[in-house]
């Protein structure tokens, strides 16, 4: 049996990183507004999430849909997240559902949570043709 010696084949490759650094450098100065951006986005989402949730809001005397509204958009470590509020006492028994006095059970209707998860859905999406528009009109890319 014959022993081959193994061969190992390095190859080199010259890479003008020129263009890429001053990508780097442009991007680096926009921090600012790229947090705005960011920000933006949630809060689109956000109105997003609210317009589905009115329209999927029952209405007995309208109080529970006009009560709807956005709260904080906030960052927390690298999470971005806004609040989908209700003020009235009773949105989240008419959200979750609830036990009657009776003792029966009315189930929830989900507006928030169906609304949420229909824009979860799209949103790696919505990020990037959003993001390619905010490169662009910044000078950043193609």
């Amino acid at each position: 049996m014959a022993v081959y010696p193994q061969t190992y084949i390095h190859k080199h490759a010259n890479v003008d990183f020129s263009e890429f650094d001053d990508f780097l450098l442009r991007f680096s100065g926009m921090t600012s507004q790229l947090r705005e951006f960011l920000v933006q986005f949630v809060k689109n989402r956000g109105w997003e999430i609210l317009a589905r949730t009115s329209a999927r809001t029952p209405v007995d005397t309208g109080a529970l849909k006009a009560a709807w509204q956005i709260g904080e958009v906030g960052l927390d470590g690298d999470t971005l997240y806004i609040e989908i509020l209700n003020g009235m006492e009773y949105a989240s028994f008419v959200e979750l559902g609830h036990a009657t006095r009776a003792g029966n059970w009315v189930d929830g209707r989900y507006m928030v949570t169906v609304s949420m998860d229909e824009v979860a859905e799209n949103i790696q999406t919505y990020f990037d043709e959003e993001f390619s528009e905010f490169v662009r009109a910044h000078g950043l890319g193609d």
